[in-house]
């Protein structure tokens, strides 16, 4: 299979959970009808952006790209709050990417990757987050997702895969509305670093970024 540079994208930001009534001041979560911007670099892409809409107090969507040379994609996520304390909070997260062709990309032609992690999040007094997660990260090429399998040039490259991940993030306010967010996220098969099955060179996601409240 063909390594991707610069696949996962910023799916791979930190947390972005949307907002309850616990939760009065958010830093990277667009309140109920307003936006919130991110900006990321980190591996394995060299920038991203996602532009982020409050829906509900629980429900934030947003739209996402990202560039690293070869590679450009588009996207969509969605963060859901499924419970929240005082200072603690449980959410789920997606996002959904699509790449078009390209000869030294995966497949070749075009192709999907998902994310669905499971967070859970803790904030201190100095209003810093912490997060720990866990997802299932599979990607697949749009052709294999419909059924379409076979020829010869096909069978030389990895149609489709599927790898589960672990998180640690954190969240740092630097003002009212902008905040500095970076996460981890090793690439696993199991309970091993993803080998040469994994679409990227290194079975790591790394992320930084800042958010900022419009």
């Amino acid at each position: 299979m063909r390594r991707v540079h610069g696949l996962l994208l910023f799916l791979f930001s930190a947390p972005l959970a949307a907002q309850t009534h616990q939760h009065q001041q958010e830093y990277t979560t667009a309140l109920p009808g307003r936006y919130v911007v991110t900006t990321a670099t980190g591996i394995p892409y060299v920038g991203a952006t996602e532009l982020a809409f409050g829906v509900t107090e629980r429900i934030t969507v947003g739209l996402m790209a990202a560039y690293a040379p070869p590679a450009a994609a588009l996207g969509a996520r969605v963060h859901a709050v499924l419970s929240a304390a005082d200072d603690a909070r449980l959410f789920f997260r997606m996002p959904v990417i699509y790449y078009p062709p390209h000869r030294d990309l995966f497949c070749g032609k075009p192709w999907v990757l998902a994310w669905p992690t499971l967070h859970a999040e803790w904030k201190l007094d100095s209003d810093v987050r912490l997060s720990a997660g866990v997802g299932i990260l599979g990607a697949s090429c749009v052709h294999a997702l419909m059924g379409h399998h076979g020829g010869e040039e096909e069978d030389e490259v990895q149609m489709d895969g599927i790898w589960n991940t672990v998180s640690i993030g954190v969240t740092v306010p630097l003002s009212r509305s902008v905040s500095f967010n970076a996460e981890l996220s090793p690439v696993l098969k199991g309970l091993r670093f993803a080998g040469n099955d994994w679409v990227a060179k290194v079975p790591l996601i790394v992320v930084v970024g800042i958010s900022t409240t419009l």
